[in-house]
């Protein structure tokens, strides 16, 4: 994952680059590396859309369970909460953290 610079932006270009690396990944690994893999894209978002902005809001959602209570981030495009990472046994378990745009 990235690591933030002072002003919290990252540049666009080791953004996309990461995050090509994680999407290209994501499909050669197991189900909880997949996972990982999904959380650096999303933090990913997060810091480009910081960066470029968006035209429709996105929220970033976190569920405090998530690896045994150190808790996941994701993005969705609907407020609504869909936890991505432990199925149906976590569906619900989440909140929106913040809007991102």
């Amino acid at each position: 994952m990235l690591k933030q610079v002072k002003d919290g932006k990252l540049l666009r270009k080791e953004i996309i680059t990461s995050s090509k690396e994680s999407a290209n990944q994501i499909t050669n690994v197991d189900s909880i590396q997949q996972r990982e893999y999904f959380e650096e894209l999303s933090a990913n978002l997060v810091n480009l859309v910081a960066i470029a902005g968006t035209p429709a809001p996105l929220y970033q959602q976190f569920c405090p369970l998530y690896k045994n209570n150190k808790g996941g981030m994701w993005v969705r495009i609907v407020k609504a909460v869909k936890n991505p990472y432990d199925g149906s046994q976590m569906l619900n378990c989440a909140f929106v953290q913040k809007e991102v745009n």
